[in-house]
Formats: C-alpha cells, structure tokens, sequence
C-alpha cells in the first residue's frame, strides 16, 4: 500500500500550510471526485493551505489492516460503533444513528430540537428530531458505551499503542453518515 504522492511532495508544493486527512473515495459518490492533494477552500492571498488525502484511493480493509499492523487504537467512536468520524449530527444520518446520538449525547438532540423550534421548521420533512430518534436502534455495543463515552466526546486517555488492538464495532458498518 502506498500513498498518493509523499508529504514531502505534499509539504513542498504547499509550503508550511497544510494538513492531513482521511477521506475515501468508497465512501461517498461525492467524496469519490476528491484529488489527493489540492489548494484548500479556505487559502487566501496571505495564506495558501493544501488540503492532502493520503488514503483517498484505500478501501476500508486497507484502512483497518493499517491500524492492526502498526497496533494503533482507533478512535472512541469507532469504538462505539460509528463507521466513520465526521459530523455527528450530519442531516444526512439515519435513524439508528440518531437513536445512537441520543444514548451518548442527549443534549444534542436537546439543541437539535431547539433548533427546529426556533426556525419553525423540522430537518427531516415534517418529521421532529426527536422522533427520527425514537424510530432508531441504536448500534452502540452493549458495554461499549461505558468504556468509550467519555473519551469519544472529549477527553481521550487510553494509550495510543493498545496491549491488545481489536477491530472497532464501526468497522465495516452499514451506517455511512454521522460519527462522533
């Protein structure tokens, strides 16, 4: 496996202003048309900023053989069951992951419906928050939630280098929008 370009390359075109991430091309139809490398959104005339996507062309088995091989602990969401770690209240998420949502972070379906009030308008059609909730299951693993609540929402401490590294819940899930 090898990475699209090297940082070197990425560091060099982009001078001292630039940043790492991890989006897929499998992952989205949108995402599928994203370069490996290119000038931010964000770059002004001052500032320029390359955004580089090392593993845009990975698959995801790619991606999780990577993690067991050099022994890294994935993220908490993973963990808890998310397939990906990008936008927890995306509008875009299904009810199970709402439900989920509100297992580990009820004050965001709080804030969501408050929303909703304010504007006098629901996100999905008609139908409240707090409803898309209620028709949910959610996915996070019994015992899971205990264990990886308070690091997923914060205030990661679990060593980097686990004794023993396991596959996350989230991997390979079926649920493609939201995450912690």
């Amino acid at each position: 496996m090898s990475c699209p370009g090297s940082s070197r390359t990425v560091i060099r075109k982009a001078g001292s202003s630039s940043f790492c991430t991890g989006e897929r091309r499998e992952e989205s139809p949108g995402r599928a048309t994203y370069k490996a490398y290119e000038k931010y959104r964000a770059s002004t005339k001052k500032r320029t900023a390359l955004q580089w996507r090392p593993v845009i062309d990975f698959r995801e088995k790619q991606v999780w053989a990577l993690y067991e091989k050099y022994n890294v602990q994935p993220h908490p969401c993973y963990m808890l069951g998310w397939p990906r770690c990008s936008c927890q209240t995306c509008i875009f998420s299904s009810p199970n992951t709402w439900a989920a949502i509100q297992q580990i972070a009820p004050w965001k379906i709080d804030y969501m419906e408050a929303i909703e009030n304010d504007l006098g308008h629901t996100l999905y059609h008609g139908m409240r928050i707090r409803e898309k909730a209620r028709r949910g299951r959610s996915f996070i693993p019994p015992g899971m939630l205990q264990r990886w609540k308070t690091e997923a929402m914060g205030e990661f401490s679990s060593p980097i280098f686990p004794d023993r590294w396991e596959l996350p819940a989230g991997a390979f899930g079926a649920e493609m929008a939201g995450a912690v």
